[in-house]
């Protein structure tokens, strides 16, 4: 049964997908065949590299970095397996609409 956390849990990781130009699969690094692009993410933007994430082709002018920043950010919050602890659905629009 798929529940509205893990459909808010997909909207992130599509968010993370998008922004980074990348997929899981694609770098083979941990033991189950992908890259834990959430990881990855909060990793560098808890180091203040957030910029370093991006994909190339999505930042065309500089005014429209920071916004993508922030979706950046949403992509990177409270993604942990807890069910307690994910943003839900609605806090994920509502965050996004924000930008």
């Amino acid at each position: 049964m798929v529940l509205p956390k893990c459909d808010a849990y997909c909207l992130r990781i599509v968010i993370l997908e998008i922004l980074m130009g990348k997929f899981p699969s694609q770098y083979p690094t941990n033991a189950k065949g992908g890259t834990n692009l959430v990881q990855w993410a909060r990793s560098a933007i808890s180091e203040g590299r957030a910029s370093e994430l991006l994909d190339p082709g999505i930042v065309t002018d500089t005014s429209s970095l920071r916004k993508i920043i922030m979706l950046l950010h949403i992509g990177a919050a409270r993604t942990e397996s807890d069910p307690e602890k994910p943003l839900d659905m609605m806090e994920a629009v509502c965050r996004i609409e924000e930008t």
